[in-house]
């Protein structure tokens, strides 16, 4: 299906409000990356219709607080279907023609003035209206340039973003804390690196600070997820799509002479490339794992803070994506319906639970929506409008229900002039013979991993393993100890201590659900089981007490924050474990399970 696109020059002015709001809602705006919602699982012999969830269908945290509990758009649309152009038509509530394009810098549109040093983005307005602003993650490409070379902040009190946003485990972060200071921050070689729960626990520790301030505040958060290479998170486990593969749509890989020539001149896709833009598929429902979890405790932390009813939580992506769709393998860009279509989900005070809106919409709208909820003034040059009639349909304490939309856009206008070498398929992945191994060892596409002498989950390759508790949460743990392949994934060095045994410094990271207080380290020494309490959040335990005989989960439980992301920043260890006078220990089994 496509929406056609028309070539139609509207100048739309919002009705300004005359002052800010006496009562301002908190806002909340998640933005996801290349996100399709018309893509769902494939089925393996058969052709699938599209549907109306596509990669949605991974979320299971999204669809109960988001869908469930809120309002969806059913045709929102984005004017330009790539990144940086769409992202700053979010943000300015403008269209492509009017943000530079076609000679700016950041794929035709100048996203430096209109984004990062601007004084009319969506930051900029909020900052001006009596809001503290928090942005963590992609806000835009070539944001390296503007926030870590540059230091540009237009309209952002407080930054946690990532330099190099196309890594998924990116070290360094361009920082803006509380006193205005800027700096470049460098995180250490570990699976806490992962971006998505880089950028997740970094709002929920800016909204635990806010939260209780007189200010109203708007977070945004960007994850990249599941942009390519969309690497999911090294605690996702392989089998959870291990049978995925990409929808055989009516138009999947099929010869389209009568369309344009970026399709038409596309030729068929071989079984080797059919079989990455499978594992593409599974890929990107892993990442997006990451996302949901974000999702999950942001809304966990409004809760616990008192300020979910007070609170307007906004989730879109910047276009949505093709996967084998007339020939092209991954991509976007096009006019169809798979590139331009994506999600708005909405949920916040007035606004009906489990409810759709047919409204004619796109990312032009999101900023005078997001204004006339603060009760800011909307500029005249603001192209989009205000959805509001659409969301806030019940009595709440913030926003009066408007009133039904009057002569409501019956068209939407798309632009795009395409850019440079990846015009059509710009996924550089068809490489016959290549392989793909985990950052850390383990995740969906490791060809091999270590057997868990506990059975709590998969022990990955390298220095980093994964222990798994079911369905209480996942610690990556690492020792110091050398590989053994003949007895257990560790043996431990002898210390100097006379028969003191070495295992130092370990590190531990991990997450867990509200209520889980601690995680057990159990050594198994030649057959007999002892373990550890380690307290979730400790930076360290005696390092001379002997470990005790096992004991079960529920009473190694300790202090510690509900709601923890995975990837948490990883706490040193200094266990020192003992072993009977005069016993030579060779090698041990270590598994980790969470409390």
């Amino acid at each position: 299906s496509m929406v056609e696109s028309r070539c139609l020059l509207l100048l739309l002015l919002g009705l300004a409000s005359s002052s800010v709001a006496a009562k301002q809602p908190n806002i909340v705006f998640i933005l996801t990356d290349d996100q399709d919602i018309r893509l769902p699982a494939g089925k393996t012999g058969s052709t699938v219709p599209y549907s109306n969830l596509g990669s949605l269908e991974a979320m299971n945290h999204t669809k109960q607080l988001l869908i469930n509990e809120g309002l969806s758009f059913n045709q929102f649309f984005v004017n330009t279907p790539i990144c940086c152009p769409s992202r700053t038509e979010f943000f300015t509530g403008r269209y492509y023609h009017s943000v530079g394009a076609p000679s700016g810098s950041c794929m035709h549109v100048n996203a430096e003035e209109n984004v990062f040093n601007a004084t009319a983005s969506l930051f900029s307005l909020l900052q001006k209206a009596g809001y503290v602003t928090g942005v963590f993650g992609k806000v835009t490409n070539d944001q390296t340039s503007y926030f870590c070379t540059k230091k540009m902040d237009g309209g952002m009190t407080h930054i946690g973003s990532p330099c190099d946003y196309n890594d998924y485990y990116g070290k360094r972060y361009f920082v803006k804390d509380k006193t205005g200071a800027k700096h470049i921050e460098t995180l250490p070689e570990a699976p806490s690196t992962y971006q998505t729960s880089q950028i997740g626990n970094r709002t929920l520790n800016w909204i635990r600070s806010v939260a209780k301030d007189a200010a109203p505040f708007f977070a945004y958060i960007g994850p990249h997820a599941p942009h390519y290479p969309a690497t999911p998170a090294p605690w996702v486990q392989n089998t959870l799509f291990a049978n995925l593969t990409a929808p055989r749509t009516p138009n999947f890989n099929v010869e389209s002479p009568d369309k344009h020539q970026m399709i038409a001149q596309n030729a068929a896709l071989n079984s080797e490339a059919l079989t990455w833009i499978d594992q593409h598929m599974r890929d990107r429902w892993s990442s997006l794992l990451s996302v949901d979890d974000v999702v999950a405790a942001v809304v966990n932390e409004l809760r616990q803070q008192g300020i979910l009813d007070s609170t307007y939580i906004f989730y879109s992506s910047d276009h949505g994506y093709k996967l084998g769709q007339w020939r092209v393998g991954c991509s976007k860009e096009q006019i169809y319906d798979t590139d331009i279509r994506v999600p708005l989900l909405v949920r916040g005070p007035g606004v009906a639970a489990n409810a759709t809106v047919d409204a004619l919409t796109g990312n032009v709208d999101l900023t005078p929506t997001l204004l006339e909820l603060a009760g800011a003034p909307l500029p005249s040059f603001m192209e989009g409008k205000s959805m509001l009639p659409f969301i806030v349909t019940q009595k709440n304490a913030f926003v009066s229900p408007r009133a039904p939309a009057v002569n409501w856009r019956q068209q939407f206008l798309l632009e795009y002039k395409s850019v440079g070498s990846y015009y059509n398929d710009h996924c550089n992945i068809w490489q016959p013979g290549s392989t793909y191994a985990g950052k850390y060892g383990s995740g969906p596409r490791s060809p091999t991993a270590h057997k868990d002498p506990c059975k709590l989950g998969t022990v990955g390759n390298g220095n980093w393993f994964i222990g798994k508790d079911s369905g209480m949460g996942f610690v990556l743990f690492k020792m110091c100890g050398v590989m053994s392949s003949q007895s257990g994934p560790f043996q431990l060095l002898r210390g100097r201590h006379g028969n003191k045994l070495m295992a130092c410094p370990a590190r531990v990271e991990g997450w867990a659900k509200p209520g889980v207080r601690g995680i057990r380290l159990q050594v198994a020494v030649r057959g007999r089981s002892v373990s550890r309490a380690v307290r979730l959040g400790q930076g360290s335990v005696p390092d001379d007490q002997p470990l005790q005989q096992h004991q079960p989960c529920r009473t190694a439980r300790a202090e510690a924050g509900p709601g923890h992301l995975r990837g948490l920043p990883g706490h040193q260890l200094p266990l020192k474990w003992y072993a009977k006078g005069g016993e030579r220990i060779g090698s041990v089994d270590v598994c980790v399970c969470v409390c």
